[in-house]
């Protein structure tokens, strides 16, 4: 075996992460947050961290690591690296960590912070009928590739770039096409 410095800091990072979602029950700290190091060499900018992992290319620009590295936290905390704000899971998690076995949740009031955090606000907020309301549809990934039927053969269309280039040339585009694109449902286009 050969010993790696990289690999020996990414595990002492692992280490950190596992001992925060274990205190904590997610691994969705706010970007100022820091945690004890259990190898006892002091406190570690655990959120900074996180984010940096987060960033395209966090994890490195070789794909096999990359990879692997990722499916590690994973292993962690699977809702780590969600597509919905961190914000919003952090929030959900302490709030879940809360509730009874029947999934009751004591009344919180807005006001009430849990390190930093307004949960009692953003508690207050989930329930109004208006924030419901607001949700957009999933949006389509930029790598998102639709196979259209054309002429009876089947061409694969980039969905995602297109619709991308699209919204940032809306300024462009002639009136006919931004209404055939409203009557689609494209509300950036009406």
């Amino acid at each position: 075996m050969v010993w790696e410095p990289g690999e020996e800091a990414w595990e002492a990072k692992l280490a950190v992460l596992r001992s925060y979602r274990r205190a904590t029950g997610h691994l969705t700290p706010r970007q100022d947050a820091v945690w004890g190091d259990p190898a006892g060499t002091g406190s570690v900018p655990i959120g900074q961290q996180l984010a940096n992992l987060r960033r395209k290319d966090g994890l490195g620009k070789d794909s096999y690591r990359a990879a692997k590295e990722a499916a590690q936290l994973t292993a962690i905390d699977a809702d780590g690296d969600c597509p919905w704000p961190l914000d919003w899971q952090r929030h959900y998690r302490v709030l879940a960590d809360l509730s009874d076995a029947d999934g009751h949740l004591p009344h919180i009031a807005p006001g009430i912070i849990f390190e930093g955090d307004a949960v009692g606000t953003w508690r207050s907020r989930q329930q109004e009928h208006d924030s419901w309301a607001k949700l957009l549809p999933e949006p389509v990934p930029r790598g998102a590739v639709v196979d259209v039927l054309v002429d009876d053969e089947t061409v694969p269309i980039k969905l995602g770039v297109w619709l991308s280039n699209t919204m940032s040339r809306r300024d462009k585009l002639p009136p006919e096409q931004l209404a055939a694109l409203a009557g689609l449902g494209l509300e950036w286009a009406a």
